[in-house]
């Protein structure tokens, strides 16, 4: 526990894009009109945002000071570089994070699925064999009726993988559909109508945009995507344990 936070709560990383006022201001006013239009992003707006923003992140009262002092040190990155881009961005961090790896199956559901592909795989296997034999043998009776009981078989170990696959997939479906996919969408739309010589960055800085800290995204920033979470776990126990079929 950190105060009264639990340390599990707490973020491995603390990430912060650190640029001056002049460089903001600049980067806000070669924004197309269309695109600061009925937003805060004229001038006006931005300074009074910036002056908000520093107000409440002073040197020596900050989130990332809180951050320091519990031993998560930020990752301070200066994007006034002109040499620094998005990309060169994700490559340094990604150096320091690893791959993104939230949402990838446990070892324990690898090892579950394998095991049903294992499974199906040597059932087909055994097929195969049966209607050689069937075919050598002139048994096609005998040949159908375990054909039926191979299949059968078959169907209830690919009914099993499924439900591992759409336990693990439901969640985050939901996950995604309402906190990733709308601004998302909004992001393509915009980059279809402006069409900018570089589209990834436009839409990367659109993204940016609508969200600044970057905390939407993080299906624990929301009571909401906290219980996404809960229940995938949960979900995901529940299969493992109901009604796998003998071999």
């Amino acid at each position: 526990m950190i105060g009264n936070a639990s340390s599990k709560l707490l973020p491995h990383f603390v990430i912060s894009l650190k640029a001056s006022d002049d460089f903001l201001n600049a980067r806000v006013m070669a924004l197309p009109e269309s695109q600061i239009q009925n937003t805060h992003y004229d001038e006006k707006g931005m300074i009074r945002r910036l002056a908000e923003f520093r107000a409440n992140n002073t040197e020596d009262n900050s989130m990332l000071n809180f951050f320091d002092e519990i031993e998560i040190h930020p990752i301070i990155i200066n994007i006034e570089d002109d040499d620094l881009t998005l990309d060169c961005i994700l490559e340094y961090l990604s150096t320091i994070v690893g791959e993104p790896n939230t949402f990838g199956l446990t070892p324990e559901e690898e090892v579950e699925l394998n095991r049903l592909q294992e499974e199906n795989e040597r059932l087909r296997e055994e097929q195969e064999k049966l209607r050689a034999k069937a075919e050598e043998n002139e048994c096609q009776i005998a040949f159908q009726d375990k054909m039926e009981e191979w299949t059968d078989m078959l169907q209830k170990y690919q009914k099993e993988e499924e439900k591992v696959l759409t336990a693990k997939a439901e969640p985050l479906r939901f996950y995604l559909m309402r906190y990733v996919f709308p601004v998302l969408i909004r992001g393509l739309v915009e980059t279809a109508k402006v069409k900018p010589p570089e589209p990834l960055t436009f839409l990367a800085e659109f993204l940016f945009k609508e969200n600044p800290e970057g905390k939407m995204f993080d299906p624990s920033y929301t009571e909401d995507g906290e219980t996404l979470l809960v229940q995938y776990e949960t979900n995901i126990e529940g299969v493992m344990l109901e009604n796998i079929p003998d071999a």
